[in-house]
């Protein structure tokens, strides 16, 4: 591995490094059906937001797995942390890894709050939008966690505060995604992961993504229902 020397020596340090709260307010949208009514973020609790139109039948287009996915979401260019206060956008040709972190969770109808990466998030089709994040769910009254690769999703419940992840991209190929709930003391409460191997065209512009998709097909919603959640994330780019 090359690269500058991490603290001393003119190095760059990435020791106590923070996440970064994502404030999605003014990021670019993909809502196919219009169900977003409007998205809203608090800056002295980092909790966004996203309040909901009528969706008076369900449909299997706004699952995570689905191979059509028409839930709304919004995104921007993914940044690594310089460590220097500039940024990088990350591409498919670099090394990266990308630290996942959602709490706060509220819902007024059964939904998945999300945050991922994403190589198309305009598209609605699975395998061009190929999506790679953490989400909470709750599908009853039990909150739950899980992972969510392109049309895949591994998923539970156990009441988690928390929710995080760390996905790793190697040039061109997504490789692996952990992902863990934790209770209120930062304890892990379970461990999930998913080796991907997904190749990548070169020179494309990885997205950072959230949204809000439904727990099942049959899900509905009434107008204005919310769901919120304090979203945060980290990146890096790798010198290998």
């Amino acid at each position: 591995m090359s690269g500058r020397p991490a603290g001393g020596g003119g190095g760059l340090s990435f020791g106590n490094v923070p996440l970064r709260t994502i404030d999605p307010t003014s990021w670019s949208t993909t809502d196919p059906d219009s169900l977003l009514k409007s998205v809203s973020h608090t800056a002295g609790t980092g909790i966004t937001t996203f309040t909901f139109k009528t969706l008076a039948v369900g449909s299997a287009n706004y699952l995570l797995t689905n191979s059509t996915q028409n839930f709304p979401r919004r995104y921007t260019d993914l940044q690594a942390d310089n460590g220097d206060g500039s940024f990088t956008t990350l591409t498919t040709d670099d090394y990266a890894l990308i630290y996942f972190r959602l709490s706060g969770y509220s819902t007024d109808f059964a939904s998945r709050l999300f945050v991922s990466v994403a190589i198309d998030p305009t598209s609605s089709v699975a395998n061009t939008q190929l999506a790679y994040g953490v989400f909470f769910r709750k599908p009853s009254g039990t909150v739950g966690d899980g992972f969510w690769d392109n049309a895949f999703t591994q998923q539970g419940l156990g009441g988690p505060a928390s929710v995080h992840g760390i996905l790793n991209y190697t040039p061109l190929t997504s490789v692996a995604l952990t992902q863990f709930g934790a209770n209120s003391s930062d304890a892990p409460l379970n461990v999930r992961q998913r080796y991907m191997k997904d190749t990548l065209s070169t020179g494309v512009d990885l997205k950072l993504m959230v949204g809000v998709a439904t727990e099942a097909s049959g899900t509905t919603i009434t107008d204005n229902d919310t769901v919120s959640g304090k979203l945060e994330y980290q990146a890096f780019k790798l010198n290998i």
